[in-house]
Formats: structure tokens, sequence, C-alpha cells
């Protein structure tokens, strides 16, 4: 696994209290309004199964996975608790292997050209981006060289660069 925070601990826990209100969702409020003003809480429940489905497939290396609808369709008024739970383990089970993490583009993205990324972020002071630097997944780079990286009248941006 990389440098960065593992991100499914948080992902289970939020799947965990999603489950525990769906399950409280009852047939008289299937079709009431949500914030989403696109989906009734019918909508909504398949939206989110449907989404969880998605990260499971992307989990399994499906190229097509987000090409898909991220609804469920066919689910009984009865089955959303069942539904979401047969989606919530197969997302976990999909991600649950630690070398997943590292691997961001898929062998059939690779053959399309598509590749990983590294994104790095340039300020003239740390304050700049200090609250970015403090989130999951980021950090902060060490100097590479005692040539400075950024002046008034200098700029040596490609000494940053990591190139495999």
């Amino acid at each position: 696994m990389t440098e960065n925070s593992d991100p499914r601990p948080l992902h289970r826990r939020a799947i965990a209290q999603t489950g525990t209100v769906l399950a409280a969702v009852t047939a008289d409020q299937f079709a009431l309004p949500t914030p989403c003003t696109e989906y009734d809480v019918r909508a909504l429940l398949s939206h989110i199964i449907g989404g969880l489905t998605r990260a499971a497939l992307v989990g399994e290396g499906d190229p097509d996975a987000l090409a898909r609808p991220a609804m469920a369709e066919g689910v009984p008024d009865d089955g959303w608790p069942a539904a979401y739970r047969a989606a919530a383990d197969r997302a976990t089970a999909a991600w649950a292997d630690d070398t997943k993490l590292d691997t961001l583009v898929t062998p059939a993205q690779r053959a399309e050209f598509k590749m990983d990324s590294r994104w790095v972020v340039l300020s003239r002071k740390a304050t700049d981006h200090a609250q970015l630097a403090v989130q999951p997944g980021w950090h902060v780079l060490p100097p590479a060289s005692p040539v400075a990286l950024w002046t008034d009248d200098f700029s040596n941006v490609l000494s940053v660069f990591s190139w495999h």
C-alpha cells in the first residue's frame, strides 16, 4: 500500500452507518422527497445501492464499471436491506486486497493508454496550502536538493517530479 491513508476503515464505517439508516426506512416513506430533488426515498435507496455496486465493480476490475447505471433495479419494497447488505459485502470484498489501493488503473485501461497520475501543488508559502497538506492522501514533499524550487525570478518545477 502507498504512504496514503487507507480509506477502507472509514468506508466500512460509512457502510455500517448507512446500513443502519437504510434498515429503518419503512414502506410508507418510499415516496417521500429527499434533499436530492431528483430522488424520492425509493430512488435514493436505489442510487445508494447502485453506487456501492459500482464501487465493487471497480474493485473487481470491471473496465466498464463507471459506465454502468448507478441505480439498483428490480429491488422489491421489502428487499432494500438485503440488497444493500449484498452490495456492501461485495464492495468490501472487492477492496480487501491491500495491493488494489496501489493500482489506480486496471490493465485494460493501461491498454487504452490511461495511466496513474500523481499531483503536486506548489505555492510560495507552505501556509497557502496548509489545509490541503493535512488531508488523507496528501503529504508534503521533502526538499529534493538545495536548489531553490521557486523564487520571483526562477522556477525549477521539474526538480520535484518523480520520473518512473
